[in-house]
């Protein structure tokens, strides 16, 4: 089986590189990727796993659109069984090459969010979906959305869960980290729930002095996020450390993880949590709902209600081994459906079906 793997990749990643080494070392499938994005990141990462002759890179200094008569010589070059298409402006860029090849192929389309954006988006999406065979979306509750949505190309939707594999043996010694805190841990955006966060952490840090707040990663709203923090007087209880690599130290170090966000399709930090044993305390929303099981592993909250938010995180700060016992409970399911060794063999269990 030859397979062609089309996205938009800059940095090194660590779910890309994980599926492909997964479809390399457990099946007998060729992979071949090809890369709309620029930078050499993701290319040192995966042209040793899959050889110079088999990754190709568009010249991003043209126009995207221009990618289009690159993919379809890629297309002839490689001929593949299956094109499987991450996100929706390389699946549109794809599905242009497709046609313009004057050949058909087994093209599938992998939706990450569920958001669609602006007219451009729409059309780029619409395309993509008339001309798949199969949709990946990433949990049912994206599913749900995306029948109501675009109920016309349902019969090819098919819901697999995101997967990850971390480190699970991290050495937390000579970590410069607060002593004790509460992780938050995701892009610095409106719908992650940081405003929220800092609102149901207030009278808490008034309360147990010693844990901080820790806001991992970047984004646009850091500005508008600090200066609530100014506003609140919280400058030294709640802490934006930016963009880390080492996620997996920070996490292990962490009394648990928070993840309040308006709605998330899946909910990758939430695994991530889950694959080093932390307690999750979550919105009860959108794919997180599916990630956690109420009261088993982990806790789900309203997000209308910052109160029990604050309750809740006294509680468990206050009850070390309960949050401890639901973090180990939260491992056993990331074992069972999260991982990415399940995450891959769906995929290829899919790619099978296709071309069957």
């Amino acid at each position: 089986m030859r397979i062609l793997i089309v996205l938009e990749q800059n940095e090194a990643s660590r779910f890309h590189y994980s599926v492909i080494c997964w479809l390399t070392q457990n099946t007998t499938a060729q992979i071949f990727v090809y890369n709309i994005g620029s930078g050499d990141g993701f290319k040192n990462q995966i042209v040793p796993v899959i050889g110079q002759g088999n990754y190709f890179q568009f010249n991003l200094s043209k126009a995207y659109w221009r990618s289009i008569p690159d993919i379809a010589k890629c297309l002839k070059q490689v001929n593949p069984d299956i094109v499987h298409a991450h996100m929706y402006h390389c699946a549109f860029y794809t599905t242009c090459a497709i046609y313009l090849s004057g050949r058909k192929f087994n093209f599938i389309y992998h939706r990450h969010n569920i958001e669609i954006q602006g007219f451009k988006e729409r059309i780029m999406n619409y395309f993509a979906m008339r001309t798949a065979k199969k949709v990946i979306f990433v949990s049912d509750a994206a599913i749900n959305y995306a029948q109501k949505k675009w109920p016309r190309y349902q019969r090819k939707f098919i819901r697999i869960y995101n997967g990850i594999d971390l480190n699970t043996d991290v050495q937390v010694g000579d970590v410069h980290l607060p002593p004790r805190y509460i992780l938050l841990l995701g892009r610095l955006r409106p719908e992650k729930g940081h405003i929220f966060a800092i609102d149901a952490f207030k009278s808490l840090a008034q309360k147990i002095a010693d844990v901080k707040l820790l806001f991992v990663g970047d984004g646009p709203y850091r500005d508008t996020i600090t200066q609530h923090i100014h506003k609140n007087g919280l400058e030294n209880s709640v802490k934006l450390i930016g963009h880390a690599d080492d996620v997996a130290t920070i996490i292990a170090c962490s009394e648990f993880m928070i993840v309040p966000s308006d709605f998330e399709a899946f909910g990758l930090v939430a695994i991530e949590g889950m694959a080093l044993k932390k307690m999750l305390i979550t919105s009860n929303s959108g794919g997180l709902s599916e990630i956690v099981v109420n009261d088993q592993t982990g806790i789900m909250l309203d997000k209308n209600n910052p109160t029990d938010w604050t309750t809740t995180m006294e509680h468990y700060l206050l009850n070390p081994q309960q949050a401890k016992r639901l973090g180990e409970a939260g491992f056993e399911r990331y074992t069972e459906h999260f991982t990415n060794s399940v995450m891959t063999a769906n995929y290829f269990a899919l790619y099978k079906q296709v071309l069957n």
